[in-house]
């Protein structure tokens, strides 16, 4: 239970920081992978509806009138391996971790003016959300297979999501279930996001994409991929733009037997996160090395930095932007990662 008490307290700090003043004086990683400071907007003084840039310069205001502010939305999406030797980091998340994630994310973010969190296994068949937990359905406010920060009963969702309830998954169990990331990816491709699709009108051309990836073991795609084509899946979904996504992957480094049991060496996975990391976009933790928590202070410094980045959503000429999801296009479109695009709702 240890090991999933300090999986669970390591998501509230990886959300919990976001709040923590976005705009302020931003930290980035240095090359060693510790936080140094940086120069970075600042939130302006004009009672909160702009931002500043560092130099005192005012930046432009988003389509619609609305302020330059970032961080007024984040899509979270947690894919976790629902293996046996799992089981307890499952427990963790399900009575600690997601439950105090969601009380910290209404303490912690005043500025956000919303966010939504998706669960999935680490098998990408069906690749659909879940809105089930060990002890049946979530019954999730928003109506929606991801849970939305309105909610009003936001610990209750968290923890019933928490348990992983994987019926649903077609994989065959040999070793086809553990690919974390390709199941994130897959969250956010046709046929589970797309016209009709059970995820669609998820992804927010607005909102900056965090995607966790924990496995005990490591990323074994299946069928076979590179863990570039794997990086390339999970960009597309916001328009193969990194400055938009931050990735935190967790596995071990090496073979140990250490605070959260056995564990194998992550090298693909390990990989994967180093494509993003190349970009100050991503974080990897070694289980072998415990505390969780250490390795989501880093994602957490990360996370600031992509949001002090994060650049105004854009759509293809001809289209507009859908912030609310399908309801915001016409009839004959649909939602797709943030945008109006024509085909069947």
């Amino acid at each position: 239970m240890v090991v999933r008490e300090r999986w669970a307290m390591a998501l509230v700090l990886v959300v919990s920081a976001v709040g923590c003043d976005c705009g302020g004086g931003v930290d980035e990683l240095d090359d060693g992978g510790r936080a140094s400071p940086r120069d970075g907007g600042v939130l302006s003084d004009d009672g909160g509806q702009g931002w500043s840039s560092a130099d005192g310069g005012a930046s432009t205001a988003r389509d619609g009138g609305l302020p330059d502010e970032t961080c007024r939305r984040l899509d979270l999406i947690f894919a976790v391996d629902d293996s046996n030797s799992m089981s307890q980091e499952q427990g963790a998340m399900r009575d600690t971790v997601f439950p105090a994630f969601a009380r910290k994310l209404q303490e912690r973010l005043p500025q956000l003016e919303d966010f939504r969190a998706a669960v999935i296994d680490a098998c990408p068949l069906p690749g659909t959300f879940h809105t089930r937990g060990e002890s049946g359905d979530c019954h999730f406010q928003s109506g929606k297979r991801w849970i939305e920060s309105s909610s009003t009963n936001l610990v209750e969702e968290f923890s019933c999501a928490g348990s992983i309830d994987a019926q649903d998954s077609t994989c065959a169990g040999q070793d086809d279930d553990e690919q974390p990331a390709s199941s994130a990816a897959a969250s956010m491709e046709p046929p589970a996001y797309g016209p009709g699709g059970p995820n669609e009108g998820f992804l927010r051309a607005d909102a900056l994409l965090v995607v966790v990836a924990i496995t005990d073991e490591d990323e074994r795609p299946v069928p076979g991929a590179t863990a570039q084509q794997v990086y390339q899946r999970i960009l597309k979904a916001k328009a193969s733009d990194v400055r938009r996504v931050v990735f935190l992957g967790i596995g071990g480094a090496g073979y140990c037997l250490g605070e959260y049991g056995l564990t194998a060496e992550a090298t693909m996975l390990k990989e994967l996160t180093g494509l993003f990391a190349a970009q100050n976009r991503g974080v990897f933790w070694d289980l072998c090395s415990g505390h969780l928590e250490d390795g989501l202070d880093q994602t957490l410094t990360l996370i600031k930095t992509a949001c002090d980045d994060l650049p105004s959503p854009t759509c293809p000429a001809g289209s507009r932007a859908c912030p609310n999801g399908a309801g915001d296009c016409e009839t004959t479109e649909y939602c797709a990662s943030g945008c109006c695009v024509a085909g069947i709702n």
